[in-house]
């Protein structure tokens, strides 16, 4: 019964509707920590303040004595990052702390620093990432984003070196992140060396790193290259809708 229960609370939360989830674990005689978790992952994944109900389940679930695992607590930090909680993520970080959770764990380890991104100020989330046994582009890539946002650029600067020095491939947003920071800069001469590695490899630009490179042109007062790049979006365009 207990399999079954867990499994509509999934399909529920899955299909958008968080309330028959919830109906469905209150029916429930005997909750475990999967019951629970599924309820929490759904209510972690609605989008909107019912984010928050999230964290009176794990509440109550801590007074039925039954101690939220790795995937609760992921589930959770994937809440407070959708509401900028911070005060709750600093909390389940924490008690995974306290724990021993999570630790030197890709999936945990990316979703708390989702949240200091979010939430706190950029030294909280490159803490978290210092600490981080494998490192993806995608983990990179966001924390560059985060200090682009905030600024200054040199941070972010930085970090994108340390990628390059590291061999990581350099995927589109990791490459529009390079432009970005060397256009804050006015940095035309690195700048056009990652426009010339780009066009090595081979890259197919979209809109977001097309949109860096203009950019980095534009802010390094070179309007003839700014507008070749983008006559060469237009011929794109004109290209795809004659076919």
């Amino acid at each position: 019964m207990l399999f079954v229960g867990s499994s509509l609370i999934g399909l529920y939360s899955r299909c958008g509707d968080i309330e028959e989830a919830a109906k469905a674990f209150d029916e429930i005689i005997e909750r475990d920590i999967v019951a629970y978790t599924s309820l929490i992952t759904g209510y972690a994944q609605v989008g909107d303040h019912r984010a928050y109900e999230a964290f009176r389940v794990a509440y109550r679930m801590q007074m039925e004595e039954i101690d939220p695992n790795r995937v609760t607590l992921v589930s959770l930090l994937q809440a407070a990052s959708e509401l900028g909680a911070l005060e709750e993520g600093q909390s389940v970080h924490g008690y995974a702390i306290r724990r021993g959770i999570g630790c030197s764990d890709e999936v945990f380890e990316t979703s708390l620093m989702d949240v200091y991104m979010k939430c706190g100020p950029p030294n909280m989330a490159a803490a978290v990432f210092g600490r981080m046994g494998t490192r993806t582009v995608g983990s990179w890539n966001a924390l560059i984003s985060r200090h682009l946002q905030l600024g200054p650029p040199l941070e972010a600067l930085h970090l994108f070196f340390q990628m390059v020095q590291g061999n990581y491939e350099l995927d589109l947003v990791t490459l529009a992140n390079g432009l970005l920071s060397y256009a804050d800069l006015e940095n035309l001469l690195v700048g056009k060396i990652i426009h010339a590695y780009i066009v090595r490899t081979g890259a197919q630009l979209d809109i977001v790193a097309t949109t860096a490179l203009i950019d980095m042109y534009l802010k390094c007062n070179h309007l003839i290259q700014a507008r070749e790049v983008f006559n060469r979006i237009e011929e794109r365009m004109l290209s795809y809708l004659m076919c």
